[in-house]
């Protein structure tokens, strides 16, 4: 079986990076979960998931982003979404993500914004 998704962390960056690539559905729950939970307490006051080689997102996808939306809130820290595709963006300000997320063009002004 091959993996249609996969969640990379890199802490390489200003600020970390959650690199999320292929198909995001409903079976990338644990991995995002572990990936964040892998990022240094202390360096997850901003974290940024990159969205440049996602190919798909379901409605069960888009739960996830709430939960850890929602997970992030509690815990008084932001994310921020990075490289989006058109059709993606209008997707996430459709369901109403972008009152609770940045969203940047690219990675690259993502980690550059304060």
């Amino acid at each position: 079986m091959s993996v249609s998704c996969e969640v990379v962390t890199s802490l390489d960056y200003s600020h970390p990076v959650l690199h999320i690539r292929g198909e995001f559905t409903q079976d990338m729950e644990k991995e995002l979960e572990q990936q964040y939970d892998s990022i240094p307490a202390e360096r997850r006051a901003r974290v940024v998931l990159d969205f440049t080689d996602t190919q798909y997102i379901n409605s069960s996808g888009i739960a996830i982003l709430i939960a850890l939306i929602t997970r992030a809130t509690d815990e008084t820290a932001t994310l921020e979404f990075a490289g989006l595709s058109p059709h993606f963006r209008k997707v996430m300000e459709i369901v109403g993500l972008d009152d609770f997320v940045a969203m940047h063009d690219n990675l690259d002004d993502a980690v550059k914004a304060t």
